[in-house]
């Protein structure tokens, strides 16, 4: 089994005044694993940063979806995705971002009430005040992002 690209240092305290928008991201392959190691990274970055529990809480599940999604959808076994955060004071934008080969972009679906999949960019939309998708502009991968109110 691969094992996630090496995580960054954690954050520590950060001295002097709040920068307007904190960004962090991280690397991870895509595997089922990783769903769960950026739910954690999730929870304990923004948890140094001092969000409330609330957000920390939604923009868990937010990543957890997103990252599904990646690796039911878009990504190739064993490529690299990555997970960033940006904070701002009054917002928060989780964003995971594909290297596949993933060309449709992702909407949201109807599913019928027995379908066991397809209601996770429904839940992403019901959680932040907006969410899209960004191309990088070289023909591959795109960032699915989603905006939070911050707590």
């Amino acid at each position: 089994m691969a094992s996630p690209l090496p995580l960054p240092p954690e954050p520590g305290p950060e001295p002097g005044p709040r920068p307007e928008v904190r960004v962090l991201a991280i690397g991870l392959r895509v595997e089922p694993r990783s769903v769960g190691l950026a739910r954690g990274w999730v929870r304990r970055t923004l948890g140094r940063w001092g969000v409330g529990a609330e957000t920390v809480e939604t923009a868990a599940l937010v990543v957890s979806e997103l990252t599904t999604n990646v690796l039911l959808h878009a990504g190739t076994p064993g490529r690299s995705m990555s997970c960033g955060l940006r904070d701002a004071p009054d917002w928060l934008r989780v964003e995971v971002t594909d290297r596949g080969g993933g060309r449709r972009s992702p909407e949201t679906r109807s599913p019928g009430p027995w379908e066991e999949h397809g209601r996770g960019l429904c839940l992403v939309a019901s959680l932040s005040t907006a969410w899209g998708v960004a191309e990088p502009g070289n023909g591959w991968g795109q960032t699915v992002w989603a905006d939070l109110p911050r707590a």
